[in-house]
C-alpha cells in the first residue's frame, strides 16, 4: 500500500484495529471507529465470569491533522505503532503522558 495515498485517519484506524485483534485474558476486545469525527478506540469487555471491569485499551482522535492519543493502557505504546505505520513523531501527541493538545 502506498503510504502517501493513505490518509492519517486510515492509518490510525488500521493501527487501532490491530490492538483489538490481540487475544485477551477472559475478555473480548472491540475496535470502535467514528471516521466522520476522527475518533478511534479499543474497548475490552470481560467474558461472562466478569474477571475485570470493562476498560478502554486505547483511544485516539484526529485533531488539526495530528493523532492525539488520549488513552493508552498497553505495554505496546500506540505512539510507536503509529510511527511504525508511517506517521511522523511530530504528528503524534500523547495526552495521557502529559503532552499538550494541539490548539484548534
Amino acid at each position: 500500500m502506498d503510504r502517501l495515498a493513505v490518509s492519517l485517519a486510515e492509518i490510525v484506524q488500521q493501527t487501532v484495529e490491530d490492538y483489538a485483534r490481540v487475544r485477551t485474558w477472559k475478555g473480548v476486545s472491540y475496535a470502535l471507529a467514528d471516521r466522520e469525527r476522527g475518533r478511534f478506540a479499543v474497548l475490552m469487555l470481560p467474558d461472562a465470569e466478569r474477571a475485570f471491569k470493562p476498560i478502554i485499551v486505547v483511544a485516539v482522535r484526529i485533531l488539526n491533522d495530528t493523532a492525539v492519543i488520549d488513552i493508552d493502557t498497553t505495554d505496546r505504546p500506540l505512539a510507536e505503532a503509529l510511527m511504525n505505520a508511517g506517521i511522523p513523531v511530530e504528528k503524534i501527541v500523547r495526552i495521557y503522558a502529559g503532552e499538550p493538545a494541539p490548539t484548534t
